[in-house]
């Protein structure tokens, strides 16, 4: 080893001196600017990843925000619906349900020759409470759909109406139907 650092001496002694500083200078700039250029490499991975991320979030920005106004119209609308809806049924009895059945049944040339009226019953339905006012009906008309035609005509002046049950016979001259139908008044918003 004592011989080899001999030799770089020996070399070195015959080298200039500004030869020897110009090298040194030269491997100094290099391991320099290859530090820095490995730096700037993992630089801009992380710059391409950001930039990716500000696309992704610019994207996210350009989307248009939810029309606020137009879904207050239509939340007032439909709490105006609400109240129609309570204000109608919240009125109506026994008596002016059957009234309602009996012009709805002379309007659609259908003859209604029994209503029974049911007790009255609680039931939920989408978290509101009604009470229920059950009937059953025997009405008779030319044509299926003169029936079909009162029931949706109900459904049309009562609007919170189901009908659970139909039978519907068939003669020459007529059709007989016999109709369970509930009625649901007074709408009550059920608090958990």
């Amino acid at each position: 080893m004592s011989s080899s650092l001999r030799d770089i001496g020996n070399l070195l002694s015959k080298v200039k001196p500004w030869i020897a500083l110009a090298i040194v200078l030269g491997l100094g700039l290099l391991g320099y600017y290859g530090f820095l250029g490995m730096k700037y490499l993992g630089a801009s991975e992380e710059v391409s990843a950001l930039e990716s991320e500000i696309r992704t979030v610019s994207a996210t920005l350009r989307r248009p925000a939810p029309d606020v106004e137009a879904s207050q119209a239509e939340l007032d609308l439909q709490e105006k619906r609400l109240s129609a809806v309570r204000g109608l049924s919240s009125n109506l009895h026994s008596d002016d349900l059957v009234g309602i059945l009996a012009a709805t049944a002379r309007e659609t040339d259908v003859f209604l020759s029994r209503i029974g009226v049911g007790d009255v019953t609680t039931e939920v339905l989408d978290g509101v409470e009604y009470q229920t006012r059950p009937m059953s009906l025997a009405l008779t008309g030319e044509e299926t759909r003169d029936i079909f035609q009162f029931l949706t005509s109900v459904q049309q002046k009562v609007p919170l109406t189901r009908v659970p049950t139909i039978n519907i016979t068939s003669s020459d001259a007529e059709r007989a139907a016999q109709v369970q139908i509930v009625f649901f008044l007074s709408p009550q918003t059920k608090s958990d």
